[in-house]
């Protein structure tokens, strides 16, 4: 559910919340993005300055992606994910 849909009366969880712009949505991290995930953090040239990384196994990013649900409750900030608002053309 987007923001511009819901009512204010209407309740939003965690998982639904989402921005969108033209080019991107803004969301919290999905067990579908774990692949793209890892593709990014299992690249050292990417994870170079990161405090973390990079990861070996894809398990790693599962793991980060469902340690992120739960923490939702408990503090004000949260990582979100990029995610394009239409498929990329391949070229």
């Amino acid at each position: 559910m987007s923001v511009a849909s819901r009512t204010w009366d209407s309740p939003v969880r965690a998982g639904d919340l989402e921005v969108r712009g033209s080019e991107l949505r803004l969301r919290y991290a999905r067990s579908e993005d774990v692949p793209a995930l890892y593709g990014l953090a299992s690249n050292s040239e990417v994870t170079r300055y990161f405090s973390w990384g990079p990861y070996r196994e894809e398990s790693e990013a599962m793991a980060y992606v469902a340690s992120l649900a739960p923490k939702r409750d408990f503090v004000r900030r949260m990582p979100f994910a990029t995610a394009p608002t239409r498929p990329r053309s391949s070229v």
